[in-house]
């Protein structure tokens, strides 16, 4: 059994315009994911995931990362995880990957990741019976919903009565999306039965941090505090020369 990761790398983002290829100090997003990936000293090889060639010459010079292409209609904003992983699987099962492998996903919107994060998930995936693997944050204050009039609805609360203390309360998880992971053969089996796999039981709900989740990079705003605290400054967006090339 090998274990091996997968960094999805569209060349769009709607949001934060072409994110995997901008810098954030002296590295690209990208590059912190595949830092994080080597560092941690799990992976037989480490893949670029994209339909964009940029990415490909990225992982060329690149002694850690391999590339893999995936189809224009997987690398659009509506593409759905399950599918472009499934896709990766089987065009990699004709390669290097076997049935008894296991693929991580590592998300470069999570650059605060740490390597021992993904060596204590690891860990406790490989030991137990889990087909999947995705990540959360534990949370222990007062949570709630809205319904549709507006009205607060307690899910681990009650807003009868006087405040409950913080530490009664049973801890509440938010899904983090930092890293999944899937038994190649298992996911297989359950996308080609049911068409989607992401969660396939038994999923492991590994706990990260709340620095590594709250900081996931949505918008500019995350991207300015996550470079600050990566590298103690923000400035204007400089991109990988083929972007800069393509938007002067």
């Amino acid at each position: 059994m090998k274990t091996v990761a997968m960094i999805p790398c569209r060349l769009g983002s709607e949001r934060i315009p072409f994110k995997n290829l901008r810098y954030m100090g002296d590295k690209l997003l990208c590059e912190w994911a595949v830092e994080t990936a080597f560092r941690s000293g799990l992976f037989y090889d480490i893949f670029i995931n994209s339909e964009s060639d940029v990415f490909k010459q990225f992982a060329r010079g690149n002694k850690n990362t391999c590339f893999h292409k995936r189809p224009d209609e997987l690398a659009t904003s509506t593409a759905k995880t399950d599918d472009f992983v499934y896709q990766f699987i089987t065009r990699q099962c004709r390669n290097t990957l076997a049935d008894s492998d296991i693929v991580i996903l590592v998300n470069p919107t999570s650059p605060l990741l740490a390597g021992m994060e993904l060596v204590e998930a690891w860990n406790a995936f490989t030991r137990g019976n889990y087909n999947s693997m995705n990540t959360v944050v534990k949370h222990r204050i007062h949570t709630m919903w809205m319904d549709e009039d507006g009205k607060p609805k307690g899910i681990n609360c009650s807003f009868k009565g006087k405040l409950q203390k913080t530490q009664d309360l049973k801890p509440t998880y938010t899904m983090a999306f930092a890293f999944m992971g899937w038994r190649v053969r298992p996911f297989k089996e359950a996308y080609e039965r049911d068409g989607y796999a992401l969660f396939n039981p038994p999923c492991y709900f590994a706990e990260v941090s709340g620095k590594t989740a709250v900081n996931k990079l949505s918008c500019e705003e995350d991207w300015e505090v996550v470079e600050r605290i990566l590298t103690g400054s923000y400035g204007p967006p400089r991109y990988h020369e083929a972007i800069t090339k393509l938007i002067n």
